[in-house]
C-alpha cells in the first residue's frame, strides 16, 4: 500500500510543481489575477491533498532512520509549495494596491505600471 500511496503523492506533488511553475510572477510576468486566485485554490486543495498522504505514508514507516529522512523530504516539499504560494500572494497584493492607485490617480500623481513583470507605482509630474 505504502507503495501505491507514494506513486499518488509524486503525481500530486508534479502537478503542484507544474501549477506553481505556470503561476511564478518571475517565470510568467504577464499573469491574469483571476487565473492565479484560482491557481492558488487548486494548490491549497493539492497541499491537503499531500499532507494526508504523507500522513498516510509516514504512519506506514516502521524505522526511525527512515522516518527522519521522509520527514526532511515532506518538509522540503512543504517548503517550496509555500514559498510558491507566498511569491503568488505578493503579485497579487502588489497588483492591487496599484489598481487601487491607478484609480485614485490626480493630476500631480503617477500610474500604475508593470516593471520587470511585477506591479508598481511609478511616480510622473506633470
Amino acid at each position: 500500500m505504502s507503495s501505491k500511496l507514494k506513486t499518488v503523492r509524486a503525481a500530486h506533488r508534479r502537478a503542484v510543481i507544474k501549477i506553481l511553475k505556470k503561476g511564478d510572477p518571475t517565470e510568467e510576468p504577464q499573469q491574469d489575477v483571476v487565473n492565479l486566485r484560482s491557481m492558488m485554490e487548486l494548490i491549497k486543495t493539492k497541499q491537503k491533498t499531500l499532507s494526508d498522504l504523507n500522513d498516510k505514508i509516514l504512519e506506514s514507516i516502521e524505522e526511525e532512520e527512515e522516518l527522519d529522512e521522509k520527514i526532511e523530504e515532506v518538509d522540503r516539499y512543504e517548503l517550496e509549495i509555500q514559498i510558491g504560494i507566498t511569491k503568488i500572494e505578493k503579485f497579487i497584493k502588489e497588483y492591487e494596491m496599484c489598481h487601487i492607485f491607478a484609480v485614485s490617480i490626480t493630476e500631480d500623481e503617477g500610474k500604475c505600471c508593470q516593471k520587470d513583470g511585477n506591479p508598481t507605482t511609478q511616480t510622473i509630474k506633470r
